[in-house]
């Protein structure tokens, strides 16, 4: 009898740890934009206006495509990484660069500030940008999507060098 009483106090339990346990449906993700190679030429991206580059305006989609939603389902998306490598000249450094400052825009729109780094860190190869977090779900659902890249410099830069920059984003979905 004490065995059968035990029995039903253990099973109670177990199905309310089971009930606590319902798995709650994805409300967000996160994913990486494709790695945009750079081929940065020093007045260029110094001027007002900074270097202006296409992004891949069908990576959001493909992203919500992966994994069964729609962009309907879509509240909101930022940018959660900013990632800067120096890939040429060889072991080169970010030690000329005082400031760094992304931007995302979409079409006519006016670019919004996603990203910046200021003041650049000496000795730097790889920059890890501050994130400012804007909600850019337009950008990437929009028209002819872009980014500007902007630089200030302190010292001499190479004429041309390579980069590869890095970005990630966050989804925010409809349950």
């Amino acid at each position: 009898m004490l065995l059968l009483i035990m029995s039903a106090v253990v099973w109670s339990g177990c199905t309310k740890v089971q009930e606590e346990e319902e798995l709650v449906p994805e409300l967000s993700f996160s994913f990486n934009l494709p790695a945009m190679p750079i081929n940065l030429d020093s007045a260029a991206v110094a001027s007002p206006t900074g270097m202006v580059l296409a992004l891949d305006s069908t990576a959001l989609a493909q992203a919500l495509e992966a994994r069964g939603y729609l962009p309907g389902q879509v509240l909101g998306v930022s940018i959660n990484k900013a990632t800067l490598y120096c890939s040429a000249p060889v072991n080169g450094t970010y030690d000329a660069v005082g400031s760094v400052q992304l931007l995302l825009a979409a079409g006519d729109a006016a670019p919004v500030t996603v990203a910046a780094l200021d003041p650049v860190p000496a000795g730097a190869q790889t920059l890890l940008l501050d994130l400012n977090g804007p909600d850019v779900q337009h950008v990437l659902q929009g028209h002819q999507p872009r980014l500007c890249f902007r630089m200030v410099f302190d010292g001499p830069l190479p004429p041309q060098s390579s980069h590869l920059l890095v970005l990630g984003a966050r989804v925010e979905l409809l349950p």
